[in-house]
Parts: structure tokens; sequence; C-alpha cells
């Protein structure tokens, strides 16, 4: 007689157990796609900033003639040096929007 009453309260124990996994990986799921959406995002953001600021820094150094033969060596460096800059903030963003191979853990 013990024995049949303890099976409905390990039944219980077992829905209950499963039930809280269940919710605890949807909730490690849905903060995992909100990390996820935040990087990409800021990825995005990294991405728009640093194109503008090339744009902006090539025609406004077209104007102002920092590119010319004329202009001090230190000053079309530094010129450079922000363009290089901008463009390796671009590519380590893409870098983190590009697609990943999922591995299982082990």
């Amino acid at each position: 007689m013990a024995k049949e009453s303890a099976r409905p309260e390990a039944l219980k124990d077992r829905t209950a157990n499963v039930g809280f996994a269940s919710e605890l990986l949807e909730t490690e799921i849905s903060q995992r796609n909100a990390r996820k959406d935040a990087q990409e995002n800021t990825a995005r953001g990294v991405i728009l900033t640093a194109s503008a600021l090339m744009t902006l820094l090539l025609a406004l150094g077209k104007d102002a003639g920092v590119l010319d033969p004329s202009t001090a060596a230190l000053a079309r460096a530094f010129f450079v040096a922000t363009l290089i800059a901008a463009a390796a903030a671009v590519g380590s963003a893409i870098g983190a929007l590009w697609p990943r191979e999922v591995r299982p853990s082990r």
C-alpha cells in the first residue's frame, strides 16, 4: 500500500522538476537571444558611425587639402591612421555580425 501511494508522489515530483527545467531552459534561451540582439545592434551602430566618420574625413580632407603633397607628412600620417582605425572598427563590427557555426557542447 505504501508503494502505491509513493508512485503518484514521485510522478508529481518528476513533473514539477521537468516543468522547472523547461522554464529554466526557456529563460536561458531568451537571455542568450537578448545578448545576441544587443551585440548585433552595437555592431551595426559601430559600422554606421565609423562609415560616416570615414566619409566625413575623406570629404573634409579633400576640401582642406590634407592629402596634397604640400601638406605636412605628420598631418597626412594622422589622417591616414584615423581612416585605418575607422576601417578596422568596421571590420571588427562586421566580424561580430558574421554568422558563426554553432558547435554543440560536449
